[in-house]
């Protein structure tokens, strides 16, 4: 039965997006990053 959802689905272009934890970028150039260390109060350092 799920798989005549899914043909169904994909007949009419219908997705259902999941909560997904991972970014992907798509860049020319790598992107630059800068890590910010918090102290035991919470504050940045």
């Amino acid at each position: 039965m799920r798989y005549r959802i899914d043909t169904k689905f994909r007949e009419h272009e219908i997705s259902i997006p999941f909560p997904q934890r991972d970014i992907h970028l798509f860049q020319s150039r790598p992107l630059q990053t800068t890590q910010v260390e918090k102290n035991s109060a919470g504050n940045e350092n």
